[in-house]
């Protein structure tokens, strides 16, 4: 049943990632100046305005981002990771980093210096990145305007005034083609994330799949799950490169898959292990000495509970240091409520782990 819930909730993860930004609900804009509509947006935490936007509607099809050039900017350019388009204003290029791949875009902030010149006001206001992801103009703020609202407006707009006329290009689903391996590579990461996690989950509270030796699981997947980001993770730089925003992609995937894989890969070694095992299965009997669960308190509050089976061979352990007390699952707990002799059916593992396949009841 876990298995196929891992696969529901990865699938589940792959679709809302790839096509969430394009069905985001739309905003409301309920402010106007001289003739055009915008919003004002804060972003709280529980005691402080975080962020404030600045939202005009831009319906242009180009995907953009402009932010003070920062020193990471400048490592990854250095390292070929990124490729920034330059503009050939040496004060602009040096102090500002263009993350896009529009041709339309790059032509408009190169040849017209009043583009450029709005840019550079828009981050004398305070502002902390300029955004454009084909729909909305956004001008983002640290915490909350530094300036009046009507001049953080008037400042946007003349912005948005002077590149209106990328409004040309009508946005598609997948306006340009970077942009797509960004979708494909966000879903990716984050349905494994997701995999990962449910499957973490499942492994240590809630075992469908007993292994003996838990160690070798934890081992042996750490290890599969490590190869496996740092593979991904040249693959991804192999797929985006040459982009000015190749660099920002790869922060995230590092990010999210160093978190997350090492993780699934215990998941992953569990699942390899128990679902693609072949071999004979092995019988043993034993008797059963007690049976209890445990309750821990979370941070939050709240509680978890695990079940346990602690058994007892009446002949030498058929392995070393075979674990005397075993987690199950709470159907498994309830099953058990009186026995007092169980069979064990054992498999081999297709990785060399043994796991058990079922534990039977024999003594009704």
């Amino acid at each position: 049943m876990w298995l196929l819930i891992k696969i529901i909730i990865t699938v589940i993860a792959f679709v809302i990632r790839f096509f969430g930004k394009h069905f985001q609900r739309k905003s409301s804009f309920d402010r106007e100046f001289e003739g055009v509509p915008y919003l004002v947006k804060e972003h709280r935490n529980k005691t402080n305005i975080t962020a404030t936007d600045i939202k005009i509607p831009f319906e242009c099809g180009s995907v953009f981002k402009i932010t003070k050039e920062g020193s990471l900017d400048r490592l990854f350019k250095t390292l070929g990771l990124a490729e920034e388009f330059q503009t050939g204003d040496e004060a602009f290029d040096q102090s500002y980093y263009l993350a896009t791949d529009c041709s339309a875009f790059r032509a408009e902030v190169k040849l017209d210096q009043a583009t450029r010149k709005l840019v550079k006001e828009q981050f004398l206001l305070g502002c902390d990145y300029i955004f454009c992801d084909g729909f909305t103009l956004t001008i983002r703020y640290k915490g909350s305007l530094p300036v009046p609202e009507i001049n953080a407006a008037e400042a946007a707009i003349k912005l948005f005034r002077q590149i209106s006329d990328l409004g040309r290009f009508k946005p598609q689903f997948i306006s340009d083609r970077f942009q797509f391996k960004v979708l494909i590579i966000e879903g990716l990461i984050w349905s494994l994330a997701a995999y990962a996690f449910t499957g973490f989950f499942e492994f240590m509270w809630f075992p469908e799949d007993i292994h003996i030796y838990k160690s070798q699981i934890f081992q042996k997947g750490l290890v599969l799950g490590s190869f496996a980001a740092v593979f991904l993770l040249f693959l991804i730089f192999l797929f985006i490169r040459g982009s000015s925003r190749s660099h920002r992609i790869l922060i995230e995937s590092f990010f999210v898959l160093c978190f997350s894989l090492p993780l699934g890969g215990v998941n992953f070694a569990s699942d390899l292990n128990t679902h693609l095992d072949k071999s004979e299965t092995k019988v043993l009997q034993a008797k059963v000495t007690d049976r209890f669960f445990r309750v821990k308190r979370t941070r939050k509050g709240g509680t978890t509970t695990k079940y346990y089976l602690s058994v007892k061979f009446e002949n030498p352990q058929p392995y070393d240091n075979f674990p005397s007390t075993l987690q199950i699952s709470y159907d498994k707990y309830n099953q058990m409520a009186g026995a007092k002799e169980v069979e064990l059916r054992i498999g081999k593992g297709y990785l060399d782990s043994p796991w058990i396949k079922k534990i039977n009841r024999t003594d009704f």
